[in-house]
C-alpha cells in the first residue's frame, strides 16, 4: 500500500490510484488511518489515502475516521458523508461533532446539508452559532451556505448581523445570495454594492492613489473590494431578479 500511495505522490495525474489502494479490500482501512494519525498534525489528509477510505470504509472504522475528522483531517468527510447517505446515523453525529470542534469547512456543511434530519442539523447549528461565535464568525461564507440548503429562514437576522461586521469579500457574496434567495430586499442592495466595488489590493502591485481612495471611501462595503468574477456574477444575478419583476 506504501508503494501505491507513494506513487501517487510522485504521479502528475492519480485518478484511479484510490482503486488499486481499495482492491487490497478493507484491511487497508487501518493503515490509511494510522498514516494520517502519524502525519503532518496540520495537513488535512492525502486525498487519495481519503478517497480509498471513503471507497473502503464501514461503520466499525467510524469512531477512528471522527478522531482524525476532529484532529483536522477534513478530507475524510467524503467517508462519512457517505455512510450518512447510507443510513448511519453515527456519521451525522460525526459531523455535527466537527462542526462544534470548529471544523466547518466547506466539505463539512455541504455534508451536513444532505443530512437526513434538516431540523436537528439546524438545531445544532445555531447552538454553534449562538454559543461560540469565535468559529462562527471564521466560517460565515459556508454557514451562509448551509442555512440556504436547509431553508433556514429564521437564519436572516444573524445574517443581516453578519453583514454590519463582515470584512471578508467571500462572506458578503455568499450572505447576498442567501439573503436575495429568501427575499430580504437587503440582498439586492448588497449585490448592487458588489458590483460597483472593484478589487483595490493586488499582490503584485501597489495600489494606485485613486485605489487606495476608494478603499477608504466612507461607506464602502468592503475596503478590498470584490474580484472580476464575484462582480460579474453579482451582475447576472440582478439581471436575473430584474427579469422576474
Amino acid at each position: 500500500m506504501r508503494r501505491l500511495l507513494d506513487e501517487a505522490g510522485r504521479a502528475r495525474c492519480s485518478t484511479g490510484c484510490e482503486e488499486r489502494i481499495a482492491l487490497l479490500g478493507h484491511d487497508a482501512v487501518e493503515a490509511l488511518l494510522a498514516g494520517m494519525r502519524d502525519g503532518d498534525p496540520e495537513h488535512p489528509g492525502g486525498s487519495v489515502a481519503c478517497s480509498a477510505v471513503a471507497l473502503l470504509a464501514e461503520k466499525d472504522d467510524l469512531p477512528a475516521i471522527r478522531e482524525l475528522l476532529l484532529a483536522g483531517k477534513v478530507n475524510l468527510v467524503q467517508a462519512v458523508a457517505r455512510m450518512q447517505r447510507e443510513g448511519v446515523r453515527e456519521a451525522t453525529d460525526a459531523l455535527l461533532d466537527a462542526a462544534a470542534a470548529g471544523r466547518l469547512d466547506s466539505d463539512v456543511t455541504r455534508a451536513l446539508a444532505e443530512a437526513p434530519d434538516a431540523a436537528r442539523v439546524l438545531e445544532a447549528v445555531n447552538a454553534i452559532v449562538a454559543s461560540r461565535p469565535e468559529i462562527a464568525d471564521r466560517h460565515r461564507a459556508n454557514l451562509a451556505a448551509l442555512f440556504k440548503r436547509l431553508d433556514a429562514r429564521d437564519s436572516v437576522p444573524t445574517l443581516e448581523a453578519w453583514l454590519a461586521t463582515s470584512s471578508d469579500p467571500d462572506d458578503f457574496v455568499a450572505i447576498a445570495d442567501v439573503l436575495v434567495h429568501f427575499g430580504n430586499p437587503k440582498g439586492v442592495g448588497v449585490l448592487v454594492r458588489i458590483v460597483s466595488e472593484r478589487v483595490t489590493r493586488f499582490p503584485c502591485r501597489p495600489s494606485t492613489p485613486e485605489e487606495l481612495a476608494a478603499a477608504s471611501a466612507p461607506g464602502r462595503l468592503c475596503p478590498e473590494g470584490f474580484s472580476s468574477s464575484d462582480r460579474g456574477r453579482a451582475a447576472e444575478e440582478l439581471s436575473a431578479i430584474a427579469g422576474k419583476a
